[in-house]
């Protein structure tokens, strides 16, 4: 699901001197890629790849796992939980 936000880009060469603000908070140290795609008739889209060093969960989270993700951790052993309703 794609939000708008407002958006503050200055890119350069050098990614220690990007700067990357969405709605007013800098992602630029988290930022591992991006993709910004510009058209005559739309709005802008920005796809953001971003890496976060740290996150604490304190109690359940809504997980979507892509299902070409999925199978290659199926693959490598990984067991998925129950679905709702299951087991």
């Amino acid at each position: 699901m794609a939000n708008t936000a407002k958006a503050a880009l200055t890119l350069q060469p050098n990614p220690g001197l990007s700067k990357i603000e969405i709605d007013g908070v800098d992602l630029a140290e988290a930022c591992i890629s991006l993709a910004l795609h510009l058209d005559a008739i739309g709005e802008p889209h920005l796809l953001l790849d971003i890496l976060l060093p740290e996150v604490g969960i304190d109690g359940e989270i809504h997980v979507d796992i892509p299902e070409h993700s999925r199978q290659a951790l199926i693959a490598l052993g990984w067991t998925p939980p129950a679905e709702a309703g299951e087991g």
